[in-house]
């Protein structure tokens, strides 16, 4: 029974530990993505510009507006800006869960090894030291120092968490990190609502109008962001 006990709680314990493993290589992943996006617009938007000085200098006609590149890259980078939130604020959180779950388990054997003790009594009682290694037993707890930041990050991570912050509470300082915003653009010349008709009904609707420096009128579908 004490056995099937233990099994059960070391089970869960396992189960809780695989959770937590999983959530954070999912959003690892959908990071990895959004990164992996993020530098394919970024490459896309640079050809363009480089696209457009040759045939600028050639006085040839453009046929590729870098707005809609630029715009495209600043979307996804704002994207994955906001996931890299989301990530730390989660990673804390595991964290904590971690440590809880470590000290589950730790109270789990404590508990199992006591009932075990009690159940034979009759062979702990002839002991002198069964007492000492009773209180000895209730003694033991996680070691929390082996979980604290100080011991999970490296000196360097310590130090740009310190800069970046001037938090020395590392964990406040992963959830609290706010990364660079995407700059804004400058290839706007205009931009502004307008109404049209469209459709075969010909109804009105809301429009968003853009022209652009490379000479570009971009009509998009509501105030899209």
């Amino acid at each position: 029974m004490i056995k099937n006990e233990l099994s059960k709680l070391l089970i869960d314990y396992d189960v809780r530990v695989n959770n937590c493993i999983t959530r954070i290589d999912a959003i690892k992943k959908e990071l990895d993505e959004h990164n992996n996006l993020s530098i394919k617009a970024f490459k896309e938007y640079i050809n363009v510009f480089h696209e457009m000085e040759i045939l600028v200098s050639n006085g040839s006609e453009c046929n590729k507006c870098l707005w809609l590149c630029e715009r495209k890259y600043l979307s996804i980078a704002r994207a994955a800006i906001d996931l890299q939130c989301t990530f730390a604020n989660f990673l804390v959180h595991t964290w904590d869960e971690v440590i809880a779950i470590e000290e589950m388990r730790v109270l789990a054997v404590k508990s199992v090894m006591l009932t075990y003790m009690k159940a034979r009594s009759e062979i702990f009682s002839a002991l002198s030291s069964a007492e000492t290694a009773t209180e000895s037993l209730s003694m033991v707890e996680v070691d929390k120092d082996q979980l604290t930041p100080e011991k999970v990050l490296t000196k360097e991570e310590q130090g740009i968490l310190l800069k970046e912050t001037g938090l020395s509470d590392y964990k406040k300082a992963i959830q609290s990190w706010k990364f660079p915003s995407a700059p804004e653009t400058s290839l706007i010349l205009i931009e502004g609502e307008l109404w049209r008709e469209s459709g075969s009904r010909k109804r009105w609707k809301k429009c968003l109008v853009v022209v652009t420096r490379d000479r570009f009128l971009h009509v998009l579908s509501g105030r899209e962001e």
